[in-house]
């Protein structure tokens, strides 16, 4: 994947470029990146540092419904995290599969 690549040879600043790049455009955010040198697995807190999301939500009191708002650093905020893989031989891409799983559509695969 060349955005792993160009993750590889960046340096801290670089990082964190390409982070807040990625998540403008709402791409998926690497949140562990396995060193193709030593073959550690490193999070990446510092290219994390900067990227802030902001979601609402509705409350339920006594008196109806609220519309909260939250926009906090994205390193700081416990968030829910969802892991796929695929196992065995498909003509389908593991990005396709996903597609079709999350879209609100009928599902193909």
């Amino acid at each position: 994947d060349i955005h792993m690549a160009v993750f590889h040879c960046a340096n801290d600043f670089l990082k964190q470029y390409l982070f807040s790049k990625l998540s403008t455009c709402q791409f998926g955010l690497p949140l562990l990146v396995p060193n193709p040198c030593t073959g550690e697995v490193e999070f990446p807190l510092w290219a994390l540092r900067q990227i802030k999301k902001s979601w609402q939500h509705n409350q339920q009191s006594e008196t109806g419904s609220t519309v909260k708002y939250n926009s906090k650093e994205m390193f700081n905020t416990p968030v829910p995290i969802v892991s796929f893989i695929r196992l065995g031989s498909s003509v389908t891409s593991k990005s396709q599969i996903l597609n079709n799983v999350i879209s609100k559509k009928k599902h193909s695969v």
